[in-house]
């Protein structure tokens, strides 16, 4: 029961959230993750779901802080998530390093891609990263 209330509410934040992206409504569809995240902290997708859309408008300094935060914390319980606040992490600081040439931040991106990988080598999506990252140095 319990179960089934998390993954009806977890539909709705997500239907909410698509509906909110197609539209160009960013602000309300941050607005309503920004409530997930303060109203159930210790999940991750919600931060997850805002930091990339904070990456996706242009805002990577809010993308990679949100996700610093989760992983600093180790607040991540679901392997899932944690591969892909890294995967996430990796694309925020090789944006930034893109833009400001800064080596540091294209290091970081390089080791958090190599770090889903590690978390889970299955995933397609984080080795695509990886490439992504390595063609961008």
């Amino acid at each position: 029961s319990h179960f089934l209330a998390e993954v009806i509410g977890s539909l709705r934040l997500f239907v909410h959230l698509r509906a909110d992206s197609y539209q160009g409504n960013t602000s309300k569809a941050s607005s309503v993750l920004q409530q997930a995240i303060h109203s159930e902290p210790w999940k991750s997708k919600p931060r997850c779901e805002l930091a990339s859309l904070c990456a996706s408008t242009g805002e990577v300094g809010t993308a990679q802080g949100l996700l610093q935060k989760l992983l600093d914390r180790s607040i991540i319980t679901e392997m899932e998530s944690m591969h892909h606040a890294l995967r996430l992490s990796a694309i925020a600081h090789i944006t930034t390093g893109a833009t400001s040439s800064s080596l540091k931040d294209e290091a970081e991106a390089h080791r958090s891609a190599q770090r889903a990988i590690k978390f889970a080598p299955w995933d397609t999506r984080n080795w695509l990263c990886l490439a992504y990252v390595e063609n961008l140095l």
